[in-house]
């Protein structure tokens, strides 16, 4: 309702309302039903879209969908709660070999929805070299947030990357999947 939409923006986090999206099984939408998903398309699932729109929920649920289907399509389990799922274009993270185990993570990453807020990051960097795309998970405090509000008084942030660690496990390369 209205008062949580006001509570939410003034930094308090709904978690009833959270709950209830995750015990109706939404964040998993997108997801193969091998790994504990419904199954359906990413398109398909942008239907809940336009119902969360209408209802101006307070939540990221659209970027915790997308944020499990891009983990899911590149070979990485989805996340229990929360992701954030930078959006803007031209900007981008850069990953350095670092060692045999793991990798760096560098870069500054602005305007990105629920930031701040979100358990999980989900993203897109690039590898050194022209060694392509790579789908990561990280989470919460292993970089440095700025926080902001959109007009709509929705929560954007600024993240900053420098050199954090990513292990291995944490990062599935291949190409980026179609969203249908």
């Amino acid at each position: 309702g209205a008062g949580l939409r006001v509570e939410a923006e003034r930094g308090v986090w709904p978690v009833s309302l959270w709950r209830r999206v995750e015990e109706a099984g939404l964040p998993l939408l997108a997801v193969p039903e091998a790994l504990g998903g419904a199954g359906m398309s990413l398109a398909d699932a942008m239907v809940l879209a336009h119902v969360a729109g209408r209802h101006a929920a307070p939540v990221p649920l659209m970027e915790t969908v997308l944020g499990n289907w891009l983990l899911a399509s590149a070979g990485l389990k989805p996340l229990r709660g929360p992701i954030a799922v930078p959006v803007r274009m031209g900007e981008t993270a850069r990953l350095a070999r670092a060692g045999s185990s793991g990798w760096t993570l560098s870069g500054r990453l602005r305007h990105v929805p629920w930031g701040e807020e979100a358990g999980h990051l989900v993203l897109v960097a690039q590898r050194e070299s022209g060694g392509g795309d790579v789908v990561l998970a990280m989470s919460k405090g292993q970089f440095v947030t700025r926080g902001a509000r959109s007009v709509a008084f929705e929560p954007r942030s600024t993240l900053r990357f420098d050199d954090v660690i990513v292990a291995d496990d944490a990062v599935q390369a291949g190409a980026l999947p179609s969203a249908a």
